[in-house]
């Protein structure tokens, strides 16, 4: 495991896109999983920036998100809601699969 250490969240937001980048450069098959959350709003603007200026392709990649509250999909807090405000509905290109959890499979379970 290698442990980058960065000095702020700008830093910190370059290097999380830089392992991205890299996966995808790497193996355009890859599987991303994010979570949600402040912490990767500069990791999505540089992740946004770089797929519209064609300078990374996600077409042939699967973006997952192993989260999800119980609620309607598009209620205002839901990671489907976050993910496509932050990411999904800003890119030009997307993934062959985006993996977000339906609630609704929650809420008939219980």
């Amino acid at each position: 495991m290698k442990i980058i250490k960065t000095s702020d969240y700008q830093s910190l937001s370059k290097e999380a896109f830089k392992v991205i980048k890299n996966t995808l450069k790497e193996n355009n098959h890859a599987v991303i999983n994010t979570t949600t959350g402040a912490s990767y709003d500069g990791t999505f603007n540089l992740l946004v920036d770089a797929i519209n200026n064609n300078e990374i392709s996600i077409s042939e990649s699967v973006f997952t998100n192993l989260d999800e509250y119980i609620a309607r999909r598009d209620a205002k807090f839901t990671v489907y809601t976050y993910m496509h405000k932050k990411f999904y509905n800003l890119i030009k290109e997307h993934p062959k699969y985006i993996g977000l959890i339906d609630p609704k499979i929650f809420l008939l379970v219980m």
